[in-house]
């Protein structure tokens, strides 16, 4: 008569026919911890003659197979103790999804979904779908899980693959929900932060920057808030952040562009040239000392630099309109033109070479339906951009439309453009329609702007 014997395991009561059976077991899994993988496959099948059903022996069998590559023996264990153990096709799908057999690995899940681990299959469903670029049917089932579970990594997930098409706005509402979840989790603070500063919620971008903050005062986390702080207007505190972010390469390039926008052009300077001395050929820093030099009016030394860059970078379509401007200021005015037709062709949407050319030639009283077609186009891309409406007002002037004209330069006065030469093109056209008051009004206003 047979004697059944159990071995108690940990967290397995197995059922072996003989003692014979037992050795068998005992040896395997010391081959097993002893990496000795061949041994304890031997052992494992001598323990399978006398069990052949037991799902213990069957997956420990296919781990090792596993181990030394053998898939498809592997997989073939599996499947068959996922007959009796739906959740086994998780691990399956995960087989076939490490060898790239995207058909199969979805078809494992999706059996899986009929067993005890539903959630795990859904995940990885999701997961799977991410991976492959089917972004929307990741969504639905990331969602799936939401809606039965508060599982953080789907919530994340869900939040990533908004912000990933661009619906940066839907994605705050998941990354606020996880950081329910993980208030300290410093990497969804500052994305957060960031996305609430990319589309104009400075308060709230503010908030999590703060929040951050708390948490650490690093270079990287005080460049955000200055960023934040620079767009609130609140200067003096965005450039104490900014100071803090020096060590940065990044942080140096942000403030060099603080500097920039706040027309401080020798502190600026000074900074680029601190940051070339230790990196001289940095593209990035190298542009900024150009656009530095344009505001001093060094138009040569502007013209060298964005050149030299046009050297490695023949396809950069900003650098042949920052080289159009320089060429400009130094009444080259065929290179001038040559530059910005090149970044108009490199760049059909480049709005300020658009604007820029298409002034130069209303300017110069030349190629008007040109020039007029080119800022209509640069119009489109920036509707309210003040510079470009003028533009278009003194390209009606030049036209002798004068009364077209007078709207588009009042609008640009409207929407904020504080440009000394905005207020002369309507002193001019005041002058024209002999309204000599208004038009010295606007050339007082001229000379205000100038000081």
């Amino acid at each position: 008569m047979k004697q059944i014997l159990f071995l108690l395991l940990p967290g397995v009561l197995l059922a072996i026919e003989n003692e014979s059976s037992i050795f068998h077991y005992l040896r395997a899994k010391t081959y097993e911890r002893e990496g000795r993988l061949v041994e304890a496959i031997s052992e494992y099948k001598a323990c399978l003659k006398s069990d052949p059903d037991s799902i213990t022996l069957k997956k420990s069998l296919s781990y090792l197979y596993l181990q030394k590559g053998e898939t498809k023996k592997a997989i073939k264990l599996l499947s068959e103790v996922a007959e009796k153990e739906q959740e086994i096709w998780v691990d399956i799908g995960n087989i076939y999804q490490q060898k790239k057999d995207i058909k199969r690995a979805e078809s494992c899940f999706k059996k899986a979904l009929k067993g005890n681990s539903f959630i795990d299959a859904l995940y990885q469903l999701a997961s799977l779908y991410s991976k492959i670029g089917r972004l929307e049917d990741s969504l639905v089932y990331y969602k799936k899980i939401v809606s039965i579970s508060n599982l953080p990594e789907a919530i994340i997930g869900i939040g990533y693959l908004l912000d990933f098409q661009g619906k940066g706005t839907e994605a705050t509402f998941w990354y606020e929900r996880f950081l329910s979840i993980y208030p300290e989790n410093t990497a969804i603070l500052t994305r957060l932060s960031q996305v609430y500063l990319e589309t104009g919620s400075l308060t709230k971008a503010k908030e999590f920057s703060e929040r951050l903050m708390k948490l650490s005062d690093s270079a990287e986390n005080n460049l955000l808030l200055a960023e934040i702080l620079d767009k609130e207007k609140n200067y003096e505190e965005a450039e104490k952040c900014y100071l803090k972010a020096m060590g940065m390469k990044d942080g140096q390039a942000q403030y060099s562009f603080f500097l920039l926008r706040r027309n401080r052009i020798d502190d600026g300077l000074s900074v680029v040239n601190k940051a070339l001395s230790n990196l001289p050929e940095d593209p990035g820093f190298l542009l900024l000392k150009g656009l530095f030099l344009l505001e001093k009016k060094d138009h040569r030394q502007a013209a060298n630099i964005f050149t030299e860059q046009l050297e490695l970078y023949p396809k950069n379509d900003m650098l042949y309109y920052y080289s159009g401007i320089a060429y400009d200021g130094l009444k080259e005015r065929k290179k001038a033109e040559d530059c910005f037709k090149k970044a108009i062709k490199l760049n059909p949407k480049n709005a300020p070479a658009l604007n820029w050319l298409g002034y130069t030639w209303a300017d110069e009283g030349k190629n008007l339906k040109k020039a007029e077609k080119l800022i209509k186009n640069a119009l489109v891309i920036d509707p309210d951009n003040p510079a470009y409406i003028d533009s278009l007002g003194w390209c009606y002037y030049k036209m002798e439309k004068i009364d077209e004209a007078l709207p588009y330069l009042l609008k640009a006065v409207e929407l904020g453009g504080d440009d000394p030469t905005i207020f002369e093109h309507i002193g001019d056209l005041y002058k024209k329609k002999g309204m000599l008051k208004e038009a010295e009004d606007f050339y007082q206003k001229a000379k205000e702007k100038i000081k």
